[in-house]
């Protein structure tokens, strides 16, 4: 398992901070994997800056890109809010 930091727009971080979007797709140049942890910062495209907020999703599913219609190298990852033993 391996922790990812990565950039959020608004828009996408606070859906997925509400729950409402449950899935993240990303370009596979991180090797995700399925119990990996994704820290969504939420990054500011105008100002270009991090705006303080982060949540922190696991990944539970993995869709490769030729399955689903998505360009070669990408990927759809079903999230979750980590369990905490």
């Amino acid at each position: 398992m391996m922790q990812h930091d990565l950039k959020c727009w608004p828009v996408f971080f606070e859906k997925i901070l509400t729950g409402e979007k449950r899935h993240e797709i990303r370009l596979n140049d991180r090797n995700f994997q399925v119990g990996d942890i994704l820290q969504l910062r939420e990054w500011d495209p105008i100002t270009k800056r991090h705006t303080g907020r982060a949540v922190l999703r696991e990944v539970t599913y993995i869709t490769p890109s030729p399955s689903i219609g998505l360009l070669p190298g990408y990927v759809a990852m079903s999230i979750r809010t980590p369990v905490r033993p």
